[in-house]
């Protein structure tokens, strides 16, 4: 892994750079949904009908709950879950979708996520979507998100080939947040040397370019000691 090339002057950490970004957060649905939400749609819908009684479910890195009002349309869960590092893109979120519960969470912190598990419960169902990349480690990504989830239960997370972050505005503020550019075959290595399984996985590509890859993991149904 690598971080993505960007301008130190103008680069910010992720908690200060979404509670900055989050008043124009929901002009970029769009572009955000043109990577893989058609596909991702598809899945998440067919992981959230399979079981025999509805599950739970968490969005790590829920921003602004795009994702969130989307599942919760759908009625197929019991308990919705949304967790972020800022604070300002969860205040929007639960304006947002009413009947979820929302935390502040470091993803990157792998004990932060053991504690919260133990406080509020581990889900059926886990989506991390444009998460992975505010990792350095992959490796604490599948150790955080795998303390999150239910013994057998499922993640479905994508990954985007980003060697440069994007620059983003908010105002007149042309800024960063800082990244990190991913493999997805080595991405793929790691969920698995976790001990996860891949039920499937998609490449999408535009013009011949791959834009995003798809992963839908299954963690073990029994933790190693």
């Amino acid at each position: 892994m690598m971080p993505c090339r960007y301008d130190a002057d103008m680069t910010l950490r992720p908690e200060p750079g979404y509670d900055l970004y989050a008043p124009s957060y929901k002009d970029d649905h769009p572009h955000l949904d043109s990577f893989d939400w058609e596909q991702a749609r598809t899945w998440l819908r067919q992981a959230l009908e399979a079981p025999t009684c509805k599950p739970t479910l968490l969005d790590a890195g829920c921003g602004d709950g795009r994702t969130l009002a989307r599942v919760a349309r759908w009625e197929l869960t019991t308990q919705l879950f949304g967790v972020d590092i800022s604070r300002a893109m969860l205040a929007r979120a639960a304006k947002r979708v009413a009947g979820a519960q929302f935390d502040r969470l470091d993803l990157t912190n792998t004990d932060d996520c053991r504690r919260w598990a133990e406080r509020r419960t581990r889900v059926n169902i886990v989506t991390a979507f444009f998460v992975l990349v505010h990792f350095s480690r992959p490796e604490v990504f599948f150790e955080s998100l795998g303390a999150l989830v239910q013994p057998g239960g499922e993640v479905l997370m994508n990954s985007i080939p980003q060697r440069e972050a994007p620059t983003l505005k908010a105002g007149t503020r042309r800024f960063q947040i800082q990244a990190y550019h991913h493999d997805p075959d080595n991405i793929q290595d790691y969920g698995l040397a976790a001990g996860w399984q891949i039920v499937r996985r998609q490449d999408l590509a535009e013009n011949g370019q791959l834009v995003s890859t798809l992963f839908w993991w299954r963690v073990p149904s029994v933790r190693s000691p």
